[in-house]
């Protein structure tokens, strides 16, 4: 599995998970199960790539947010390189949004 994963400190739990479930809803990503995983999804892959965000939650107090892209018949790409540009451009604004929401 190839994905861009960010690791923040929280200091609420609820707060933290209802605003980040609150913002990728506003965003139109729905929560799935895929692969056996819940994950965060949006799009279809006909235009443009999948886009995926993964949220777990650790101990101490740690939350991690990953990010990756799928094309169609394709496998999972982090958000570094150029195949794929814009929907990771756009996938790693979105994280970094998700950063400023966490509490």
């Amino acid at each position: 599995m190839s994905r861009t994963t960010y690791q923040y400190y929280y200091h609420d739990f609820y707060t933290t998970h209802g605003r980040l479930v609150a913002y990728l809803q506003q965003k139109g990503y729905q929560y799935i199960i895929e692969n056996n995983e819940y994950v965060w999804k949006k799009g279809v892959g006909f235009w443009t790539a999948i886009k995926y965000v993964k949220i777990e939650y650790a101990p101490n107090n740690i939350v991690a947010i990953s990010g990756w892209i799928r094309m169609v018949a394709d496998k999972e790409r982090d958000l570094s390189g150029f195949i794929g540009m814009v929907p990771k451009k756009q996938l790693q604004n979105l994280l970094d949004e998700l950063r400023t929401q966490i509490c």
